[in-house]
């Protein structure tokens, strides 16, 4: 998968609640939900990489186990490869997309806590696991302030700055489809940005709104279509980590936009309003 650029990492704020449990170590009930819905939106877009889920506690990487099998179906986790899992689990094993269960807060006993801010190289080799994007669920204002160095450095790379501002590229748009595209989603009324940066890529068409990162793209033959007749692979991959990275993806090829426009818009305004 080469020549495809990641995005910043992200973390989804699950605000802590660690539990102590017998034996030893913690879980997150909240966080176990976070990664089970994430995982549902992921197989509703159609995600086509392989996924796993990392966590220091061997209880929470055993309860994440046992939900995933009740929520998603056995063909999809085939399809992703699913592998659930510690560090220690994970050495030598990647996957396209990490989810990380930091499970940490400062409810956490002292043994817990110790046990996930003395071990960097574990916790080093369970960032390590991804091959386009490893995406974090944990309290991010604990993570911040945590005593511990490399957890606090995980928390500031979590991107949740603005992105910066991007120049508009119209030598980007398209000279026919696009254009007409965007006259009929304004004349639907419908919010969109031509050519929106994310993930290192131009975006045909960003529409968005909370909740719902939708994502665009006219596809002409000459550029997109591979010599079997399908979309090509850097396009399959380049969507890969749009979704991965919390967008969804439309793809219409020119065909369609020219002889049934009214249902390509259709299915657009579906989808953005009905998210």
């Amino acid at each position: 998968m080469t020549g495809v650029q990641t995005c910043a990492l992200p973390i989804s704020h699950v605000p802590a609640d660690a539990e102590a449990i017998a034996g030893g170590g913690a879980v997150s009930n909240a966080q176990r939900q976070a990664i089970v819905d994430e995982l549902l939106r992921l197989a509703r877009d159609q995600f086509t990489g392989t996924v796993g889920v990392v966590t220091p506690f061997r209880q929470q990487a055993n309860r994440i186990r046992d939900a995933i099998s009740q929520e998603i179906d056995q063909a999809t986790r085939d399809k992703w490869r699913m592998l659930v899992d510690t560090a220690d689990g994970f050495q030598g094993d990647e996957r396209h997309l990490v989810l990380f269960s930091l499970v940490g807060g400062p409810q956490m006993t002292p043994g817990a806590l110790r046990f996930l801010t003395q071990t960097p190289n574990r916790f080093n080799v369970a960032v390590s696991r991804a091959m386009r994007l490893l995406h974090v669920f944990g309290d991010l204002d604990w993570a911040k302030q945590c005593e511990a160095a490399h957890i606090r450095r995980l928390a500031l790379a979590s991107g949740d700055q603005p992105p910066p501002v991007s120049a508009f590229r119209a030598d980007l748009i398209g000279p026919v489809w696009e254009p007409r595209l965007a006259d009929a989603l304004t004349a639907a009324g419908l919010p969109f940005e031509q050519q929106y940066p994310a993930c290192g890529r131009y975006l045909d068409f960003a529409l968005m709104k909370p909740g719902l990162k939708l994502n665009v793209e006219v596809d002409g033959e000459a550029f997109h279509r591979g010599p079997d007749g399908l979309l090509k692979r850097e396009d399959l991959e380049r969507d890969l980590v749009l979704i991965a990275n919390g967008w969804t993806v439309m793809r219409f090829w020119v065909y369609q936009l020219r002889e049934d426009m009214p249902s390509c818009l259709e299915r657009i305004r579906s989808r953005f309003q009905g998210a």
